[in-house]
């Protein structure tokens, strides 16, 4: 909880697995985060952050809380995968991509960010961004 709105912050996304193709494997971790946020109960609005691999999956993390009724107020992506662009109802909250690393993967995808429009940081420290934006929101 910062600021009035609640923080959440996305686990890594499914490293591959054997047992199950990649859009199951996916599909059984957007509906493990919808239920955690869900056994949580947080209060309206909510902050989601995520990072690595995980920061592909927001879209999908986004239309469950769509769906469940709890506005999402913003994303942030911590030097991570960028979601493809294509989704017509999504961002649906401001994003912001933070930069931490002058890793030349995070170098690319924040040149991207800014491509789209989004805000993009660079900082030591994400959590002094992510408190400035909730903050704001």
């Amino acid at each position: 909880m910062a600021y009035g709105i609640n923080v959440y912050l996305v686990p890594d996304a499914p490293a591959p697995d054997e047992t199950l193709d990649a859009r199951t494997a996916i599909a059984h971790w957007v509906a493990h985060n919808a239920i955690t946020l869900t056994a949580e109960q947080p209060n309206k609005p909510i902050l989601l952050v995520a990072s690595g691999t995980a920061g592909a999956m927001m879209p999908a993390v986004g239309f469950s809380q769509k769906a469940s009724r709890r506005p999402v107020s913003g994303y942030v992506v911590i030097d991570g995968v960028l979601p493809k662009p294509g989704a017509a109802d999504w961002p649906d909250a401001p994003v912001t991509y933070v930069r931490t690393t002058s890793d030349p993967g995070a170098l690319a995808a924040a040149r991207e960010a800014e491509l789209r429009g989004w805000t993009v940081e660079t900082v030591s420290s994400p959590a002094t961004v992510i408190r400035e934006i909730a903050s704001q929101l």
